[in-house]
């Protein structure tokens, strides 16, 4: 699933443009886009979570027939579109809210057949659906219905459905809630009368044993994983992947309502000698990485846009729900045109051509043998009925380290994306990675190798010894063998190469540089 915004995706944030840039979406390798809210929203500079009106597309996006036209072309891409919808809550020039409102009060009035009085619960936004109202029921499914059935659309992502609760004893919705589950199940019925293949997804963010009936029943969990991809891609080497494949929560390590990963890396990376997360080359390969250890595994996934080029502008700029600069465009951050940047691009490819190519459900029925924590993590994967097997191997330390592959079987496997082959003779030969280096193997050849994509950065200066004093005679070595290629033979055979050092005269900490 690829998670858009469309005021933040292109300068003229119209349907019509969208609907011109599906190729670089479909190119991606995705299967579905999630917008975020396009219904009627207050203002127009919003990410539309201040919902007004339900059965109207928000006029700052386009009109109607545009909305329906990009529908369609997206379909005729093979991609379906979902909606992601706010029922939680709505705004206060709503006019069901309107209707029957206490001005007095400032809150919807006693009588109101739709809306609580007062919010129940401490998660408070807008004026709060009552979802044990026959009145309520009957608009959502009206609505519902109307999106399915007039845009076509192919799901919903419901916004903060722990919010569809008039139960909150001492003030508290975080326990377990059978009304709640109850009112989610109806709603879902509902929806598959209409139709029965209609994606839903829950941002629920209940208690297990809650989202576990209700992921039985047939919907799909928001799983939040930046906890575990965080700490791993800026050099931590914590975090844990363990249950990443489970089919039923859409797992994640950045939505719209996280910051970067990219941007935790450029801010928070760790380092090791000359190596430095914080070096925007080394977090362009971490960032690769962590896309192959999230998308690799079975069950739904989400990226957030522009992930794929690297997209390290922290959600605070202008506001956490202010404009964001632009990727690409007239005035924009130039990252579309940086062939760097291109190269996270196409690694995500290569990875979601690795899942499309063997199948997200031959990942999820194989035999499997990871190492999910540590520094060097793996995936290996044994598919029944002589499948495709896989293994990806990854160092997210910051020093060099070793892990025993488990291939499945002994013969030949090939890289993805350096096309070499492998010849393995004993399964488990460890294989010494360096910081921050990984590796795609399969049993088949799936691709002839993309040269440059997946890079390993070798800083080409070290300094003996490091860290030292100001008394400390060093040595500052320059390995021209091991320059970041970018379009060259990494300076080998280079006519002239320079090499500028300087002197520290003073520092914060006077003992150590």
């Amino acid at each position: 699933i690829y998670e858009l915004l469309v005021r933040d995706f292109l300068e003229s944030h119209s349907y019509s443009d969208l609907q011109d840039t599906l190729a670089y979406i479909k190119e991606l390798g995705v299967d579905a886009i999630e917008i975020m809210p396009f219904n009627e929203f207050e203002g127009n500079e919003s990410w539309g979570y201040n919902p007004s009106y339900y059965f109207a597309p928000d006029k700052y996006y386009g009109n109607p027939d545009q909305l329906k036209s990009f529908i369609q072309a997206a379909h005729q891409n093979g991609l379906a579109v979902i909606m992601d919808m706010v029922m939680n809550h709505a705004y206060g020039q709503n006019a069901m809210v309107q209707l029957y409102f206490d001005h007095t009060a400032g809150k919807p009035a006693e009588n109101n057949p739709w809306f609580n009085r007062d919010y129940v619960g401490p998660y408070q936004w807008g004026y709060d659906w009552d979802h044990e109202s026959t009145y309520t029921q009957e608009f959502l499914d009206r609505l519902n219905a109307y999106w399915i059935e007039e845009y076509h659309v192919d799901g919903y992502r419901f916004d903060f459905t722990k919010g569809f609760t008039n139960y909150a004893p001492g003030g508290n919705i975080d326990g377990f809630d059978q009304s709640r589950i109850d009112i989610l199940k109806r709603m879902a019925d509902e929806i598959w009368a209409v139709d029965p293949e209609t994606y839903i997804i829950l941002e629920h963010w209940g208690p297990p044993n809650e989202e576990q009936q209700l992921a039985d029943y047939g919907m799909k969990m928001w799983r939040n994983r930046s906890y575990d991809f965080v700490p791993a891609t800026t050099g931590a080497a914590t975090g844990n992947f363990n249950n990443l494949g489970i089919e039923s929560h859409v797992s994640y390590f950045d939505s719209h309502d996280e910051r970067r990963i990219a941007e935790h890396a450029l801010t928070e990376g760790l380092s090791n000698g000359s190596y430095n997360v914080k070096d925007p080359l080394v977090m362009y390969e971490r960032v690769k990485m962590a896309a192959a250890f999230c998308f690799l595994f079975p069950g739904p996934k989400m990226i957030w846009q522009f992930d794929e080029l690297g997209y390290d502008i922290d959600i605070n700029f202008n506001g956490r729900v202010g404009n964001k600069p632009l990727p690409w465009g007239p005035g924009g951050l130039g990252y579309y045109e940086d062939s760097l940047r291109q190269y996270i691009y196409q690694a995500y490819q290569g990875i979601l051509d690795v899942r499309r190519q063997i199948g997200a459900a031959n990942l999820a029925s194989a035999a499997s043998d990871h190492q999910n924590f540590g520094a060097a993590r793996r995936l290996s994967y044994d598919l029944p009925g002589g499948g495709i097997d896989l293994v990806a191997i990854g160092n997210f330390g910051l020093e060099p380290a070793t892990i025993p592959p488990n291939f499945s079987q002994t013969g030949t496997w090939y890289d993805y994306f350096s096309g070499e082959s492998l010849d393995v003779t004993q399964v488990d030969d460890p294989i010494e990675l360096k910081a921050g280096e990984w590796h795609l193997y399969t049993t088949e050849q799936l691709s002839p190798g993309l040269p440059g994509v997946v890079e390993v950065y070798d800083n080409p200066v070290s300094i003996e010894p490091y860290p030292f004093t100001k008394h400390d005679e060093i040595t500052v070595t320059f390995d021209a063998t091991r320059a970041w290629p970018g379009d060259t033979d990494g300076l080998i055979d280079a006519d002239k190469v320079y090499f500028h050092s300087g002197v520290v005269l003073s520092h914060p900490d006077s003992t150590n540089w």
